[in-house]
């Protein structure tokens, strides 16, 4: 796992600010500039001369005109980013994960996700990667990790791109970002998973639920408690949960692949007569 001094230094060096110094520089090479104006408005209104003061406000100006280029937020210090990483459970990526996060560089925790659902019981959803980019502009991902739904996203706040919908919670989401309050950030992320919005722009998890208590071919809903885990839906090493399949579908399935076994061994067959009266 990346150390906490490279994490910091990575979001430090995407920050778009400066340290207080810089700052104070600033405004120290302004408070000079007007005080030799005021200085040369004196002199000119003795001896009429205004051409040292056209000069002095022409610098003056594009002095101006360069601090206002430069970044005026101010970069976070490096002890306010170890503190608000310890409240972290910093981890890597799962191996799935892995390519995905590297291309997005950021750091990022595993969240067990219980949604509280409007009747009051909570829905499991398994345990999700929360990724958050160093790059500012970029959205939190959230990636399945462990015993997650195979539905779309996993998740009904997340888009097919692994992207979170903030909602209500974007500009707060934006401005602690710009803070770098980076425990808020992660509070703030947990509560939206754990909480049912009915107004999601993605999708609501009742045809997840319905779909994982149908069998996984045909559809038939499990009334009658008659359907088996399949035991050929790949749950890629735990990270989605098994699917069901009905007795039907799982003794058909069979039957196909005897058949395709029967007609490979019958090619294997006529191929190996073929080459017997050749030779």
């Amino acid at each position: 796992m990346e150390t906490t001094t490279h994490i910091i230094s990575a979001i430090l060096g995407h920050c778009r600010g400066s340290d207080l110094d810089e700052l104070k520089s600033r405004s120290k090479m302004i408070k000079g500039d007007l005080r030799k104006i005021r200085m040369l408005e004196r002199q000119a209104e003795q001896d009429g001369d205004f051409t040292p003061l056209q000069q002095a406000w022409q610098s003056f100006q594009s002095k101006c005109y360069r601090i206002a280029d430069k970044p005026w937020m101010i970069k976070p210090s490096r002890d306010h980013l170890k503190a608000e990483l310890d409240q972290l459970e910093l981890a890597d990526p799962p191996q799935r994960w892995l390519t995905f996060c590297n291309e997005r560089e950021g750091y990022g925790w595993y969240h067990k996700c219980n949604m509280l659902m409007p009747g009051g019981d909570t829905l499991d959803l398994g345990t999700f990667y929360i990724h958050v980019p160093f790059y500012i502009a970029s959205d939190p991902c959230v990636l399945p990790a462990k015993d997650c739904y195979k539905h779309h996203s996993s998740h009904p706040h997340v888009g097919m791109s692994y992207t979170m919908c903030t909602g209500s919670a974007g500009p707060l989401m934006r401005r602690l970002r710009n803070t770098h309050d980076l425990a808020a950030i992660a509070d703030v992320i947990s509560a939206t998973l754990d909480t049912f919005n009915p107004d999601s722009p993605y999708w609501r998890p009742d045809s997840m639920l319905r779909e994982y208590q149908c069998c996984l071919e045909c559809g038939k809903p499990d009334d009658n408690d008659e359907l088996i885990v399949d035991p050929e839906f790949d749950t890629q090493d735990g990270m989605y949960r098994p699917r069901l399949l009905c007795m039907d579908c799982y003794n058909e399935r069979k039957r196909r692949a005897f058949k395709r076994a029967l007609r490979k061994a019958e090619r294997e067959a006529s191929l190996q007569a073929h080459q017997r009266r050749v030779q």
